[in-house]
């Protein structure tokens, strides 16, 4: 093999996609290639080989993926690998021995590999000059130490820009309260907490005072004429918000003892709140026939899941044709803003007979789906 590259790393930033991370450099072991991760802020990591792959090809590099389990590395992450083989000679040349070409190119393979190492370590290494008296290690961490008091000088200079800040406000508020107290009108002392709130007249017309501010969706509500207005909610609770219906007259049956569609019998609903309530009611007729015995379940659906069955709803009396009516609802709570599905299922949930939903063009169902403001 001829060392014909001189990288031996690769670093790569997470994407919150990737998990298989490819390399150029060559390698004669997999013990020679280790993987170092860095989370965020955290310190790196390097990490055991059980936690990753590794597919290599001596010649070309390899592949390493990473996580095996788990969400892939974010923007935040880094993942590094590096070859690291071992500073050890395993090539014993004795006396009048034959040596090959192919043992010579090895050994001078292995020199290559440790001064690539050693040049790549040299490079993240701190150098002084070689007349200095200055210890690398005091240089590092004297520039540590500098990057710490910069860091803290401008989070002061920071405070102090905010501190002015402050204070040009509070200069600003002393000078209205100033102006107003020489025209007579006694405003209240302002400070730069008050942002947003209100300045009304008091209850008995002498002064003026801060209104405090209200929550997100209230409203300025007057409470009569002498006295201050109130923050007040809107008030939707209960209230009828939206309606979503269909009216379906095409016949479905079933003699299977498993839950099925209803074809067409759905709405959508989108809910403006995750506090919203739906009430969903679906009312319609069928037929039972068959056999004397047969009964049918029925069932809303959200989606995929079941919200509420009844079952055994009527067993036919005939072997002919028996007229069944139901009506099921459920009050629901959804906790979503997304678009969500009400359907209803039937089965037959016991005897031999056979399901209909609807069942001739004079017969129909209706489903209904009401949010309900919480």
């Amino acid at each position: 093999m001829t060392v014909g590259v001189d990288v031996i790393k690769i670093r790569a930033v997470g994407n919150d996609v990737t998990t298989a991370w490819p390399y150029t450099f060559t390698s004669t072991a997999d013990t020679d290639v280790a993987v170092y991760v860095k989370i965020g802020t955290a310190a790196q990591a390097l990490i055991d080989p059980a936690d990753y792959t590794l597919v290599r090809d001596d010649a070309l590099g390899g592949t390493v993926t990473y996580p095996l389990v788990g969400s892939p590395l974010t923007s935040a992450d880094v993942i590094t690998i590096i070859r690291e083989t071992p500073y050890t000679n395993t090539f014993d040349f004795s006396p009048q021995a034959r040596v090959t070409p192919t043992q010579l190119e090895n050994s001078d393979d292995n020199l290559v590999r440790g001064i690539q190492q050693l040049d790549e370590r040299l490079q993240r290494a701190v150098l002084v000059e070689e007349t200095s008296s200055v210890d690398p290690a005091d240089l590092l961490a004297t520039l540590s130490q500098d990057a710490v008091d910069a860091a803290a000088s401008a989070a002061a200079a920071a405070t102090s820009e905010t501190n002015a800040g402050t204070s040009e406000t509070n200069a600003a508020a002393s000078e209205a309260a100033a102006a107003a107290s020489a025209a007579g009108v006694n405003l209240p002392s302002i400070t730069a907490s008050d942002t947003g709130k209100l300045l009304v007249v008091n209850a008995v017309g002498t002064a003026h005072e801060l209104l405090s501010n209200g929550t997100s969706g209230q409203v300025l509500t007057s409470t009569g004429a002498s006295s201050a207005p109130t923050w007040q909610d809107t008030g939707a609770v209960g209230k009828l918000l939206q309606t979503v219906s269909t009216t379906v007259s095409t016949n479905t049956t079933s003699t299977s003892g498993t839950y099925a569609d209803a074809t067409g019998v759905t709405v959508s609903i989108t809910p403006s709140a995750t506090s919203s309530k739906v009430l969903v009611r679906i009312a319609g007729c069928g037929l039972i026939d068959g056999a004397i015995g047969t009964s049918a379940g029925i069932q809303i659906v959200r989606d995929s899941t079941s919200i509420t069955e009844q079952s055994n709803l009527i067993k036919s009396h005939t072997a002919s044709y028996d007229g069944w009516g139901f009506c099921i609802e459920f009050y629901d709570s959804p906790s979503t803003t997304s678009a969500t599905t009400y359907k209803l299922q039937f089965k037959r949930a016991g005897g031999t007979g056979t399901i209909w939903i609807n069942g001739g063009a004079t017969y129909d169902t209706t489903i209904t789906a009401m949010e309900i403001g919480a």
